[in-house]
């Protein structure tokens, strides 16, 4: 697989030319996409062609087809990519990559909104997240929503504070987060931008990279934090309500009094499998 040219996508060679280069959805939830080859080469546009998801690359000829095996997959080029895009979707991203049995594959991403995360810091009191939206605007009250994975009780929100040309920090309280952890098992929370008051909620994930698993290079500390007895307010949770922001808000922060003395809980953000933001809270031991 080589680099693109001017309009971004990648390139197939093969030699002699074959007839045609089919690009198969791994999910079977889109129709094949062909392509010519020409000279020897099949170029897969970024824009307009692969729908989200991974493609597997196969060539036809006569009436049968072969899987393409990767002789290595050069994706420098994906670092100089220019987002959010000006044309089209503001995510559109194709990452050439062998898959484990040495076949050729694409990974797609297209997203008409998007939020990429920049950098995280995580420290002992707080875990800062640097992002930028892309295609959606940030207005009055945007937040981050940490959507639990089992129990929407957990719920919660932390601020947004807007900068230029989308970019946002938003910065979680280590020890309010913690609060809301069950001694002995594990918490995990997907994080969302809420852009204002109306507008639904889009994925904060790490995905403008030439990297194909995130969550395996993107790491961070893990802050750790020790429970005391005395109360002190929780993260605005976001348990379903009769009214508010779209019934998801609650109108303050609650108190709660369930830490104990000694205990430690140590906080571990990370990109889950799919590039999602995520966060998860375990026993300190």
């Amino acid at each position: 697989m080589h680099p693109p040219r001017a309009h971004g996508g990648p390139r197939a060679a093969a030699r002699p030319p074959p007839a045609e280069l089919v690009c198969r959805d791994t999910r079977k939830k889109a129709a094949d996409v062909v392509l010519p080859f020409v000279g020897g080469e099949a170029l897969v546009p970024t824009l307009g062609k692969l729908a989200e998801g991974d493609w597997q690359l196969l060539v036809r000829a006569a009436g049968a087809e072969l899987p393409l095996r990767s002789a290595g997959c050069d994706t420098l080029h994906i670092l100089g990519l220019e987002h959010p895009r000006t044309e089209g979707p503001a995510l559109s991203l194709l990452l050439p990559y062998a898959y484990t049995d040495g076949t050729l594959r694409v990974q797609s991403r297209v997203r008409a909104q998007h939020v990429e995360v920049a950098a995280v810091e995580a420290s002992a009191a707080s875990i800062v997240v640097h992002a930028a939206a892309w295609g959606v605007g940030l207005g009055a009250g945007s937040v981050i929503e940490a959507v639990h994975r089992k129990e929407a009780d957990k719920n919660f929100t932390f601020p947004v504070k807007p900068g230029a040309d989308g970019r946002f920090t938003a910065t979680l309280d280590n020890a309010a987060a913690a609060r809301l952890h069950k001694g002995g098992a594990e918490d995990v929370w997907d994080l969302w931008l809420l852009p204002d008051q109306k507008s639904p909620r889009v994925r904060v994930c790490k995905l403008a990279t030439d990297v194909l698993v995130p969550m395996d290079v993107f790491t961070f500390p893990y802050p750790v934090v020790r429970s005391s007895a005395v109360p002190a307010p929780a993260a605005a949770e976001t348990k379903p309500k009769a009214t508010g922001w779209r019934g998801r808000l609650a109108a303050a922060p609650t108190a709660v009094a369930t830490a104990v003395g000694g205990t430690a809980h140590e906080l571990r953000p990370y990109f889950a499998s799919n590039g999602q933001m995520s966060l998860k809270i375990v026993d300190k031991k």
